[in-house]
């Protein structure tokens, strides 16, 4: 973000304090949502189905707690077991759909150096975690 947007968007979550915590809620229930549907989908004989809506949202809950959480002040800081629990939910729908054999894209780019053995985790799914357990978040979005 830039310093103008960041400025704005703090001004508007310290004016709204119910802000973060109802996006987070959402975020967590459509994460849930993915898991769920993604788990269903690899069952044998399952006939759901994982179309582009359940990754782009998968996608943009992941989007929107990076967003979040440049914020200053987070509120979610001070709830390290909440942020560790979405954080998993975040790895497990990313597991489940790249065995579903679904991409998951981003226009953000990352500059985050992972181990070989995560390799096959999702940028975005990546960076979402490494943000939420709590690892420093300076210089390692950037919007292309």
């Amino acid at each position: 973000m830039h310093d103008m947007e960041r400025v704005v968007a703090e001004d508007f979550a310290k004016r709204n304090p119910d802000f973060v915590q109802k996006s987070f809620r959402i975020i967590e229930r459509g994460v849930r949502d993915v898991v769920s549907k993604a788990a269903q989908a690899m069952e044998p004989d399952s006939e759901t189905e994982i179309y582009g809506g359940h990754i782009r949202g998968f996608q943009a809950c992941c989007e929107l707690v990076l967003a979040l959480l440049r914020l200053s002040d987070t509120p979610l800081v001070a709830n390290p077991s909440r942020m560790s629990q979405l954080a998993k939910s975040i790895r497990r729908a990313d597991c489940l759909l790249t065995k579903a054999e679904k991409k998951v894209r981003t226009s953000l780019n990352f500059g985050l150096a992972r181990p070989e053995s995560l390799a096959r985790v999702s940028d975005l799914a990546y960076a979402a975690s490494y943000y939420l357990v709590g690892h420093e978040t300076t210089n390692l979005v950037r919007i292309d």
